[in-house]
């Protein structure tokens, strides 16, 4: 069994733009982001562009988009992203 790992970066407002320099971006661990969007009230990290290193556990592709499951190990619930079927 082959295990991939791949830095995924994405922004839910901007997908597919590079407004922000890549060095400038911090990676985050899925426990992080899955704390913030959790929390009461508007996600801290929403319409950010954020990057996760990680393992992408699986794709689901669909006709418009596809989504992928990605994991770093801090936690047991993955988190879930949304791609163009171009990026799956």
């Amino acid at each position: 069994m082959h295990t991939w790992r791949r830095a995924f970066t994405t922004s839910v407002a901007r997908l597919g733009s590079s407004s922000t320099p890549p060095s400038r971006i911090s990676a985050l661990r899925c426990a992080q982001i899955l704390h913030a969007s959790k929390a009461d009230g508007p996600c801290s990290l929403e319409d950010k562009e954020i990057k996760v290193n990680g393992f992408i556990r699986s794709v689901r592709k669909q006709k418009r988009f596809a989504f992928a499951e990605i994991s770093d190990g801090s936690t047991v619930e993955p988190l879930q992203a949304i791609l163009k079927p171009a990026q799956a």
